[in-house]
């Protein structure tokens, strides 16, 4: 995992250990953070934004149809959002905000937390790896430049009974996105009908 590797003790306690010697614990956290059967971070499926803001106490930022706040998951600085239709939960997502000079760090980063993923839930549904451009494919130290520059994307979901769990590793315009996304099963006719809605108004 080249900067980063986890490191199970004897107690089975899992941590992030760093090249310079620092190490985070993630079991508990990652227990609460990773848990997908019951939501997102214990959040029912479903739930109102009052239900969510009651849930924690964080320094929430509230708009129209979204609530977030900023948290760290595997030990990286992340925002974890909340996206609701119709006061309903039915969606929500870790936005990794770390930023790195070097885009290789992306992919570290993303491993780490596949492997956190793994752990939790076992071998993907389905794990992707997509080359719009070949430019770098045989060349893995330009492979962050690949991916800002849009050539690479990598996609890893996992299927649980009521929740989808994708990890992205995205990039536009040398702009890379890192997340991890939560999609409630049961709310997706209604996420597509909202979506279908909204292009219909473009035309």
């Amino acid at each position: 995992m080249g900067d980063m590797m986890l490191v199970t003790a004897e107690n089975g306690s899992t941590f992030i250990l760093r090249n310079d010697g620092t190490w985070t614990s993630v079991e508990a956290s990652e227990n609460r953070q990773f848990s997908a059967e019951l939501g997102f971070r214990k959040v029912p499926w479903g739930s109102s934004k009052s239900t969510i803001r009651a849930s924690e106490e964080q320094p929430w930022t509230d708009s129209a149809n979204m609530l977030a706040f900023d948290t760290s998951i595997g030990g990286m600085p992340s925002r974890a959002l909340f996206i609701l239709i119709d006061d309903q939960l039915v969606r929500s997502k870790y936005l990794i905000t770390e930023t790195y000079a070097n885009d290789n760090k992306y992919l570290v980063s993303c491993s780490a937390l596949k492997a956190l993923l793994i752990k939790k839930y076992g071998t993907p549904d389905k794990d992707n790896e997509f080359w719009s451009d070949d430019l770098y494919q045989d060349d893995p130290d330009q492979w962050g430049m690949a991916v800002g520059r849009g050539d690479l994307k990598k996609y890893t979901i996992w299927e649980t009974h009521e929740t989808t769990v994708l990890l992205a590793l995205t990039g536009e315009n040398y702009d890379i996105t890192l997340q991890v996304e939560y999609s409630a099963r049961a709310f997706s006719d209604l996420e597509d009908s909202r979506t279908e809605a909204r292009h219909l108004e473009d035309l």
